[in-house]
């Protein structure tokens, strides 16, 4: 009965999925859809490419201008998340996505600084997964966009920002 109840929210979630991204590997998808409680913002969830793999929520919005944007490394072994929690606040999310076993496990790995600051955002601008690390643009209103800096990615979990 629950291997059945799994199938049928995996089924159910990958139906009113907005936006399916695939890892470059194509073994795991990433993918956006309303968040169904209020109908206000978006969840995130990844899961293995397989027809009917069950999923793992990584990120919930519940406000009215959230949108959540992914985008994996060249390596598919992280998820960058450009959660815009307000029209002037951006935060970058890494997480460590494996997809051993049936569903994926995920832990959240970098968090891009100062989050929540006012008219801050970021932007990932590419990649060096062979240094462990993420390129990232910052833009704060009023100023010139400053030169992509480099982020090394953690290997300890973190706790998601308030």
């Amino acid at each position: 009965m629950r291997r059945w109840a799994i199938t049928v929210i995996a089924l159910w979630t990958t139906a009113v999925a907005q936006d399916s991204i695939p890892s470059p590997d194509g073994r795991l998808i990433a993918y956006r859809t309303p968040n169904l409680r209020d109908g206000l913002g978006q969840r995130l969830f990844v899961r293995l490419a397989r027809d009917a793999a069950p999923s793992r929520l990584l990120l919930q919005n519940d406000h009215y201008m959230d949108a959540i944007d992914a985008q994996w490394s060249p390596d598919s072994k992280f998820l960058a998340v450009t959660n815009h929690t307000d029209p002037h606040v951006t935060v970058v999310l890494v997480f460590r996505v494996s997809g051993h076993g049936s569903i994926p496990d995920a832990q959240l790995v970098f968090i891009s600084p100062d989050p929540g600051v006012w008219d801050t955002k970021w932007f990932v601008s590419g990649w060096d997964t062979s240094s462990r690390t993420i390129l990232l643009e910052k833009h704060v209103a009023g100023e010139q966009p400053e030169r992509s800096k480099r982020f090394r990615i953690g290997t300890k979990s973190l706790e998601l920002p308030h």
